[in-house]
């Protein structure tokens, strides 16, 4: 299901320069997770030859680019958008080669990183809940001996009864 998800937002994705919200978002999700398209690029396929936006059908538009620039190494979030024009961008968006440009693909990169939250998650719920658990022993316990001790306090068979209840009387002698 997250795999069909990623799809669609996929083919919704029209390059660096649009600036829609589909685009910037996946762009960010490139550089951030240091992935690339929905499954991992190779210089054989990648999921951007299968795209039907405008920008990647246009070819004068996208010219000799395979992949965005977003998806290369040396892309970060403030350059992403501006540096598709040099030498070594162009030697990563066309001419693929692995060591300048992203491979993972980001549906796994995602659900990895989904994972191993999840896990952090799953391990801080259950120590609140024993946390709880033991709260509520511990008040319960307390609730107990409060109790026991009320009632010691109110029965006159308690040798410590007579104790507790005795009226102190002035003396009577004179002073």
């Amino acid at each position: 299901m997250l795999r069909q998800e990623f799809n669609k937002v996929f083919q919704r994705y029209s390059g660096t320069q649009t600036g829609d919200v589909f685009s910037e978002g996946l762009n960010t999700l490139f550089i951030v997770l240091d992935c690339c398209g929905v499954q991992p690029i190779s210089t054989f396929r990648n999921d951007f030859q299968a795209l039907q936006t405008g920008f990647w059908i246009n070819v004068q538009q996208r010219g000799p680019q395979v992949i965005p620039y977003s998806c290369c190494r040396e892309a970060t979030l403030g350059t992403y958008k501006y540096a598709i024009t040099t030498q070594q961008a162009l030697q990563c968006t066309a001419g693929l080669q692995p060591a300048l440009y992203r491979t993972r693909g980001c549906y796994e990169t995602f659900r990895k990183l989904a994972t191993d939250m999840s896990t952090g998650a799953i391990v801080v719920t259950v120590l609140l809940i024993i946390t709880e658990i033991l709260a509520i022993i511990s008040a319960v316990i307390m609730i107990r001996g409060i109790d026991r001790d009320r009632k010691d306090s109110l029965d006159p068979s308690n040798p410590k009864w007579n104790q507790r209840h005795e009226i102190a009387l002035p003396d009577s002698k004179p002073r």
